[in-house]
């Protein structure tokens, strides 16, 4: 008989039998040597909508981890900004239409607060300068201004952190000549230190001479590349003998 050892289990071997709670009984099974279960169309769709996500958003990376405030959950899961901006823009900005997937920027927020008293914004580009005005005004405590840009034509991004002293009620801010005449997708939010130092970002559209390309905020189911990373799994020839058991409990789980 298997010595059953209680372990609260961050993370799964692969090795190990699979264990699940049944009732009030805890069955074990050994994990199949070959899977051969295709994904249906409801989880690609899922795998191409993350996919989009997490490609539109890595390059705001630094935007998000200010904007989005870390968080733990009621079991002690530690969810970052990062992790908080991506499921906001799954859950808000990402669109499906039949087998293509994509991006609404009018929807996407980088930052996540209160309201943001820049109020409207205005903004254009000419002679690789961006220039920015505002008619509200910023926080009294504010130390940063937090800008991104992203060129519709290319693809490329441009993260910034401007000190909210210099600022007054504009900025200009140098960009690559070649976004000259480029529509634009703008994002700002002022930001402080302390709880109350975020605020909601404000998007502005740029428009521009130039075609806007959207390759990279769409894809299409066809677009997922197989994983040729094989279906077996190796696992031990025999069960061990001292087998981890998860401590199964109801309710908040207290601090070690």
């Amino acid at each position: 008989m298997a010595i059953a050892i209680p372990h609260q289990p961050r993370y799964r071997d692969h090795s190990l039998p699979i264990y699940y709670l049944c009732g009030e009984q805890v069955r074990i099974r050994r994990r199949p040597t070959q899977i051969r279960d295709p994904r249906s169309e409801a989880q690609k769709a899922q795998r191409l909508r993350f996919k989009v996500a997490s490609h539109f958003l890595a390059p705001f990376k630094s935007f998000v981890q200010k904007g989005f405030e870390p968080l733990e959950k009621e079991n002690f899961r530690q969810v970052g900004a990062y992790q908080q901006a991506l499921s906001h823009l799954l859950g808000y900005a990402i669109q499906q239409q039949g087998d293509v997937v994509k991006v609404d920027t009018q929807k996407v927020v980088l930052s996540e607060g209160r309201k943001n008293p820049m109020d409207t914004v205005q903004a254009s580009v000419a002679s690789g300068m961006l220039r920015v005005r505002w008619s509200g005004t910023l926080p009294k405590k504010c130390s940063l201004v937090l800008v991104a840009a992203l060129n519709r034509a290319t693809g490329e991004v441009l993260c910034r952190e401007l000190e909210a002293g210099e600022l007054g009620d504009g900025f200009a801010l140098k960009v690559p000549d070649d976004w000259n005449g480029a529509a634009l997708d703008l994002w700002l939010a002022p930001w402080h230190s302390g709880n109350r130092g975020r605020f909601d970002s404000i998007h502005v559209v740029v428009d521009g001479v130039q075609p806007a390309g959207q390759e990279f905020l769409c894809a299409h189911l066809k677009d997922l590349i197989p994983n040729r990373k094989g279906s077996s799994i190796r696992i031990a020839s025999e069960l061990r003998r001292r087998i981890l058991i998860p401590d199964f409990y109801t309710g908040r789980r207290r601090r070690r």
